[in-house]
């Protein structure tokens, strides 16, 4: 018998967001990535991480920080992360963020280069960190790149680096031979198929949401459908996770909104049949998705004295009907 899909019971008065609304959940991607970051914890090598935006390498890297034993020296993970942002390119900015991620504060003093990897190198050392993971790698130039080797070289120090860029690789081992030898592997992570969002995401979503789901119900081909091409899924590539985590959240939104709606109308009309439960459905999804293309749009309009400035203003013009459409009982599915 196939199961039909009903608001969660709210046991908790958790606020759903986009980072809660799913838990993280162990893909084969996850798994790759965690034999990847042992291996060259083991071996002392290097790694590399790629693949496109909303693929989840970063929330997959914080995982496998946050999931290894404390030191007692400091009570902090053995695996530092951090994230390079425009403007760091350099080495010194390298050395400064492994700083920054030990003490757990900006680093003010204005040092050399050699200073600044003295006082990195003597950090490592003493606390006995034993795997870095830098993010966004491609905001670094060589010289930052090849200030990442002699650290690694210098302390022995495992790097993994994550990064988007496609031709990285091929830019390293072209232009920077002796960084790339230290490179024992590269791992691709990919985006959410069809398959696993039905099967192994949606079933996973927070029993504080107002949405349920089972891959066996009658609707579930078509929920998993508009999921995932709202979500930028289609025949040649997959869907973004990130993206999915926000449109769940909106049906999330839109359904409480029709709960919230459905309540007033009992409230209004004691005597009357009630409203039919909204339940999360396909519509709810192509719903979410028209708001979140809503909420993209934006318009240039002139400025107000006439100059050519323009301002940028949503295009949010769209209204719903008073009852939202939620039917009666009685109505049809």
């Amino acid at each position: 018998m196939t199961t039909t899909s009903q608001p969660a019971e709210q046991s908790s008065t958790e606020v759903v967001t986009a980072e809660n609304i799913l838990p993280f959940i162990e893909l084969d991607q996850y798994l790759d990535l965690v034999a990847m970051c042992d291996f060259v914890r083991e071996y002392r090598y290097m790694g590399l991480l790629r693949g496109p935006a909303g693929a989840g390498k970063t929330i997959s890297a914080k995982r496998y920080r946050d999931e290894q034993p404390l030191m007692t020296a400091n009570g902090q993970s053995p695996v530092l992360y951090f994230q390079l942002a425009r403007g760091e390119e350099n080495h010194k900015a390298f050395y400064r963020r492994v700083i920054e991620a030990i003490t757990g504060v900006p680093y003010q003093k204005r040092l050399s280069a050699a200073d600044m990897i003295s006082e990195a190198k003597r950090l490592l050392r003493r606390y006995g960190h034993d795997l870095i993971i830098a993010d966004e790698i491609g905001n670094m130039n060589n010289d930052g790149i090849e200030g990442a080797r002699t650290l690694h070289d210098e302390v022995g120090i495992p790097i993994i680096f994550i990064g988007m860029d496609d031709g990285f690789k091929d830019r390293m081992e072209s232009e920077l031979p002796q960084f790339y030898s230290r490179i024992a592997e590269v791992l691709e992570f990919g985006l959410l198929s069809y398959e696993m969002l039905k099967e192994d995401v949606l079933s996973q979503v927070s029993p504080a949401s107002h949405l349920t789901f089972s891959p066996g119900q009658a609707n579930a081909d078509e929920i998993a459908g508009e999921l995932f091409t709202g979500a930028g899924g289609n025949s040649e590539r997959g869907a973004r996770f990130r993206d999915v985590q926000v449109l769940l959240v909106r049906c999330h939104h839109i359904l409480a909104e029709k709960l919230k709606l459905r309540e007033q109308l009992i409230a209004e009309n004691p005597g009357r049949r009630a409203p039919r439960m909204p339940v999360f459905n396909a519509e709810i999804v192509r719903e979410a998705v028209k708001k979140s293309k809503q909420r993209g749009k934006q318009r240039r309009q002139p400025a107000k004295d006439g100059g050519s400035k323009p301002s940028l203003v949503r295009d949010d013009t769209s209204q719903s009907g008073p009852a939202e459409g939620i039917p009666n009982e009685s109505s049809s599915t």
